[in-house]
């Protein structure tokens, strides 16, 4: 049984302060990893650190290949932008189908290429089209087919779909994930939207300040975070001090529920309420904790009332401390 076919090994990479330090991650054939955090907490530039675009400390180990003094060029490592940067002049066949062209590959196969790839991405009939005649999510699938074309043996995806509509994002979710999975594409999805991370991939990094918080499975990040920031940004529950509470452990006591609060509810208030799959998804405020909170519930509430948001002391999980640095190891297989 071979090893990992892509392998981070000790990455440190420094700005004016350490970013990264002694970061491995290993990923097995195939899969995907979602890589979260808010803007600027450094995925983008360990995409960018991987791709040879930045300048970085460390091993990087492709396939088994050393691809760390190499070229972007030549790492077989395909970069998807959050913009497509199609060529305005070049019709799709031919935005596709350029870095065969660089690479001097014989036309007749470019097009044999660029037509398969058309096809893969559901774009075969639009193979005349220049980009001012495509939507935002044609255009991607363009860029999309363009990287795919060189047949890459890692896809890094940095926020793809966050210039598009939500409903071109859905699409584009589900069709890029099943064409991940069909074709067994290894790759590595940047996004600071939970949702679009636990639907892209097999597992999710979080990341803050440069640093991984916590590396698990939607459920785990969700259910065991480790930490206030990973329970603030990924979870859907409250959020305390010493722990967290998951959404499921919640319950909202009306005013003549009095005689059953405890040291365990907070007082909140109903700022708006909105629906969500046909059921109702109130939304709280918690002043004594600044926190907002989302919960579904079947009772109506008027906006401005006052409630509270009650729990058990044994539904309470501690936060765990934050792995040291020469700890973190992600292995995906």
């Amino acid at each position: 049984m071979g090893g990992p076919y892509l392998s981070i090994q000790h990455l440190n990479k420094d700005f004016q302060t350490s970013l990264f330090q002694n970061l491995n991650l290993s990923i097995e054939k195939g899969k995907i990893i979602s890589l979260a955090g808010p803007s600027g907490c450094g995925k983008t530039t360990l995409l960018r650190c991987i791709a040879g675009l930045e300048r970085c400390e460390g091993s990087i180990i492709v396939d088994g290949v050393d691809v760390s003094g190499l070229k972007p060029e030549e790492r077989s490592i395909g970069f998807v932008f959050q913009e497509p940067l199609l060529f305005p002049h070049m019709n799709v066949l031919q935005n596709i189908t350029y870095g065969l062209k660089m690479q001097k590959v014989k036309r007749s196969e470019r097009i044999e290429r660029g037509h398969e790839l058309l096809k893969k991405v559901g774009l075969e009939k639009l193979g005349k089209r220049y980009p001012h005649q495509l939507s935002g999510g044609q255009k991607q699938r363009v860029a999309l087919a363009r990287t795919l074309t060189r047949k890459p043996k890692i896809v890094l995806l940095d926020e793809p779909f966050s210039m598009l509509d939500p409903v071109l994002r859905q699409e584009l979710r589900c069709f890029v994930r099943d064409l991940f999975q069909n074709e067994k594409i290894t790759a590595i999805f940047v996004t600071h939207d939970k949702v679009e991370a636990e639907y892209m991939g097999d597992v999710t990094v979080v990341m803050n300040e440069g640093k991984v918080q916590q590396i698990g499975t939607s459920e785990q990040l969700r259910n065991e975070p480790v930490n206030a920031f990973v329970a603030s940004f990924f979870g859907d529950g409250l959020v305390l001090k010493e722990g967290y509470v998951p959404l499921s452990s919640l319950k909202v006591l009306q005013r003549n529920d009095l005689k059953m609060v405890n040291s365990s509810t907070y007082m909140a208030t109903v700022h708006k309420k909105t629906y969500l799959y046909g059921n109702n998804l109130y939304h709280f405020y918690i002043e004594e904790l600044d926190q907002h909170l989302s919960l579904p519930l079947a009772d109506q509430l008027g906006e401005n009332e006052l409630v509270y948001i009650s729990y058990s002391k044994s539904s309470l999980l501690h936060f765990k401390p934050l792995l040291r640095e020469d700890e973190l190891d992600v292995a995906l297989g």
